[in-house]
């Protein structure tokens, strides 16, 4: 069941709920977290901005968890910066409806980490029009 939230404020406070705790991705198996950090930076005004409106980056933040769940992997590659501790950075996508009933392409960014002891976050969502196509 789809939360909802219409303001980074209704969003962060839906997202309390899974803060901190393991999510796994269906099709990857890849383990993910969201911290309160992670959460403070989706929800800056820059990361607001990159998103088609803030609305639907506010939908996608309440819903990350089950959004990150079931989304597929668009693609992998190394950290640009080549830190030690990052295995790779990937990129998941997951469709969702906003409150319009617009289908919309939900993007993800997880950093994997080296360490086991370390969780992998989600650390960065945005939410775009799909491609035609997309999600067929």
């Amino acid at each position: 069941m789809q939360r909802t939230a219409k303001t980074l404020s209704e969003a962060l406070q839906a997202a309390k709920g899974f803060v901190g705790l393991p999510i796994e991705n269906k099709s990857t198996g890849l383990v993910a977290t969201v911290s309160n950090t992670n959460l403070s930076k989706m929800s800056s005004q820059s990361a607001s901005q990159k998103s088609n409106s803030l609305t639907d980056h506010s939908l996608a933040i309440a819903n990350l968890d089950q959004l990150f769940a079931c989304a597929a992997l668009d693609q992998t590659h190394p950290d640009k910066r080549g830190e030690p501790t990052i295995i790779a950075i990937h990129r998941y996508i997951a469709p969702m409806r906003n409150s319009q009933g617009q289908l919309l392409t939900v993007k993800m960014t997880v950093k994997e980490t080296a360490s086991s002891k370390v969780p992998n976050p989600i650390y960065s969502v945005e939410t775009r029009k799909p491609a035609l196509g997309a999600f067929a």
